[in-house]
């Protein structure tokens, strides 16, 4: 599929001069405007073709703002806030980032599985008190992770897991042998996977099918001792029913990086229980997240300057 070689684009992000930079040296012929000001940005689209901006930097107002847009490309794995948009033009391509995201999330869960097992607030709080107490450090080697999600994170994240020493089990709506996995079952299975789990790591898309997946009878199904992680979106758990869980022992603890109301209240009881670590939504931030998309941008961006729609990697419309 062909279509008129792209002509200019608007890159709109914190680290706009870095990309800017590079899509200049790859496509010569590309004019390319870069700003990290909404105001800026909000002028310069009516001058450009093609938009690069993170997906939740997008609304309404930025979309209606370049009426000769073609493409948006977002730095980010989600794109809701552009392809939900009534401000996209119909045709309008749109890619995404997806797939960069391993390394990071698989980090962060492992961080969250291993600080809750040992309970390191326990022992940030005797180090501020000046506390000297000892017990026998639980360990992941030989423990059970069930990842309920089988996708490109999850399939990092199985493969670390393996190599500490870990049991993985992978939950799919679409279950068949994976390369890390030990073992890849059905949804309709999950209760009784998780039955026999040490720690359950939610990285499955929130969708009408997965809104609170993870929910009471799930919870309940799950060891006393087996801690939650999740990482993926807020919808996906049912924060009430995980709320009375952790309160009421049903299971030891939880890592918590998304919410079903983002950011979280300063008030929120997730907040004050001491069995849950809670992150403000970092699992896809790296210190190298900008080296790690370029590529992906690069070779979408040479491909529309060629006119190569057909080309496009992470298309989503």
């Amino acid at each position: 599929m062909t279509a008129p070689p792209l002509r200019s684009l608007l890159v709109f992000n914190g680290e706009a001069g870095f990309y800017a930079q590079a899509l200049r040296a790859r496509c010569p012929a590309l004019e390319v405007r870069a700003t990290t000001e909404r105001a800026e940005a909000l002028r310069l689209l009516a001058e450009v073709e093609a938009l690069v901006v993170s997906g939740p930097w997008v609304d309404d107002a930025m979309l209606a703002a370049g009426p000769a847009l073609r493409w948006v490309h977002a730095l980010t794995s989600g794109t809701d806030t552009i392809t939900g948009s009534p401000a996209l033009r119909p045709g309008t391509l749109v890619t995404s980032s997806r797939g960069v995201h391993g390394p990071q999330m698989s980090e962060l869960a492992l961080l969250m599985m291993m600080a809750l097992a040992r309970d390191l607030p326990r022992m940030l709080r005797d180090q501020r008190e000046g506390a000297w107490n000892r017990w026998p450090q639980p360990l992941l080697w030989r423990r059970h992770a069930v990842l309920v999600g089988t996708g490109h994170v999850a399939r990092e994240l199985a493969r670390r897991c393996q190599a500490m020493g870990m049991r993985v089990s992978g939950i799919s709506a679409t279950p068949a042998p994976i390369d890390g996995f030990d073992d890849v079952q059905g949804r309709e299975r999950l209760p009784q996977v998780v039955a026999q789990a040490d720690f359950v790591v939610v990285l499955t898309a929130h969708d009408a099918r997965t809104h609170h997946l993870i929910d009471a009878p799930v919870l309940a199904a799950m060891p006393a001792h087996a801690f939650l992680v999740n990482l993926s979106r807020g919808g996906v758990v049912d924060e009430h029913a995980l709320l009375a869980a952790l309160e009421g022992g049903v299971i030891a603890g939880a890592g918590l990086d998304v919410y079903e109301t983002e950011p979280l209240v300063a008030g929120h009881p997730l907040r004050r229980l001491p069995n849950v670590i809670a992150t403000p939504h970092i699992g896809g931030l790296s210190d190298v997240y900008a080296r790690q998309v370029l590529p992906m941008l690069l070779d979408n961006a040479a491909a529309l300057a060629a006119g190569d729609v057909g080309a496009l990697v992470n298309r989503v419309c």
